[in-house]
């Protein structure tokens, strides 16, 4: 009975010397990390501190990724890129009346239908049809302008012309400016008739109008 109770006593001596040990090695690394060993709940408190600022970087590395994405480098081209990453818009300027209303009344000019031919004595003949159409909230009165190319020009004559409405005349063109006609020619106006508004206010609203 004595040797079951003497090796009793010896477990748990051995028992509490390997939970003091134990206790110590944890206070050593406590120490190390710089403070001492608190619980919370069943893990020292060092290591709950540890665990959360491993969250909390995991949590911002998404806000860091978005921040370095805001922030350009000498590459950003303001023109085409925005700072955020957005799409970019367009922007239009457009002439204001003296009522602050929008300008959106022209007379344009344009022409289609065009083919060049050349005979077998050389001659150069262009066929083409030149429209006028006007997004005016009145009739087109009188126009009379002149076309002009680098080796091309003709006139062009036109009466009551109503909005909206593609009014044409058919020419044929001959000489080899039939072959520079694909640039944008000057236009002389000699007259420009709209009720309403002056012989200049008229001839401000002409545009050529190229067709793709």
């Amino acid at each position: 009975m004595q040797v079951v109770a003497v090796q009793k006593l010896w477990v748990k001596f051995v028992g509490t010397a390997l939970l003091l040990a134990a206790a110590l090695i944890e206070k050593a690394n406590a120490q190390q990390l710089g403070g001492s060993v608190s619980y919370v709940g069943n893990q020292p408190a060092w290591e709950a501190k540890a665990q959360s600022v491993e969250t909390s970087q995991k949590s911002a590395a998404p806000q860091n990724k978005a921040s370095s994405s805001n922030v350009r480098g000498s590459s950003w081209n303001p023109w085409s890129e925005t700072r955020d990453g957005s799409p970019r818009g367009n922007v239009s300027m457009q002439k204001l009346n003296s009522d602050g209303t929008a300008d959106n009344s022209y007379i344009f000019i344009y022409y289609d239908n065009f083919s060049v031919n050349k005979s077998m004595m050389g001659d150069v003949r262009c066929n083409v049809r030149f429209v006028v159409m006007t997004t005016l909230d009145r009739k087109l009165n009188s126009l009379s302008v002149r076309l002009k190319w680098p080796d091309m020009e003709t006139p062009l004559n036109f009466q009551n012309v109503p909005p909206n409405v593609d009014a044409y005349q058919v020419y044929t063109l001959i000489g080899d400016g039939c072959y520079s006609m694909d640039k944008i020619p000057n236009i002389i106006v000699n007259r420009c008739r709209v009720a309403g508004l002056s012989s200049q206010s008229c001839a401000d609203k002409i545009r050529w109008l190229r067709k793709r």
